[in-house]
C-alpha cells in the first residue's frame, strides 16, 4: 500500500469530482482494508469502537456499491484511493 501522506500525515484525500465523497475517517479504513488489517486491527490503530469500523465499512459498502470488502478494495484501486500495498 502506497502511504500517499500530506504534510497533516493523513493518507491523500484527492478525488475527482465525479468520486464519490469519503470522509478522512473512511478514507483511514479503505487503506487499512487495502492492507488486509482486520476489523480488531483497524479499531485498535484508530481507537474506535469494533462496532464503529463495522458501520463505517457498512456506509463504505454503500458508497461504492460494493457487497463485500473485496469490492471496497477494487473501487479504491480503480478510482485511484490506493495506488499500491
Amino acid at each position: 500500500m502506497e502511504n500517499e501522506n500530506n504534510k497533516s500525515g493523513q493518507p491523500n484525500q484527492h478525488q475527482p469530482a465525479n468520486q464519490v465523497k469519503f470522509t478522512p475517517t473512511e478514507l483511514k479504513i479503505i487503506h487499512l482494508l487495502c492492507a488486509e488489517k482486520t476489523t480488531e486491527d483497524i479499531a485498535r490503530e484508530l481507537n474506535i469502537h469494533k462496532r464503529t469500523v463495522d458501520r463505517h465499512r457498512q456506509k463504505l459498502l454503500a458508497k461504492t456499491g460494493s457487497r463485500g470488502v473485496l469490492g471496497i478494495v477494487r473501487y479504491a484501486i480503480e478510482h485511484g484511493i490506493v495506488t499500491e500495498f
